[in-house]
């Protein structure tokens, strides 16, 4: 059985609520554990990027907690 999935974007990291490009070309392959074959390769976040969305994080945190 060939099991099909939809990622629309495989080539994004999803940072401070939007798709954004990742520091790097950098990718992770994803492999179908029933087949052990390879499903697809999707962005890879590196340092840069966790930063990023520690910070975007912080950010929403602080202004959600700032208006509560």
């Amino acid at each position: 059985m060939k099991f099909d999935a939809s990622v629309k974007t495989p080539d994004l990291i999803y940072v401070g609520g939007r798709w954004t490009k990742p520091s790097t070309d950098a990718k992770i392959d994803v492999i179908n554990c029933g087949t052990e074959e390879h499903f697809l390769s999707v962005a890879e976040a590196k340092e840069a990027d966790v930063n990023a969305a520690v910070a975007a994080a912080r950010s929403a945190f602080d202004g959600a907690r700032g208006r509560a």
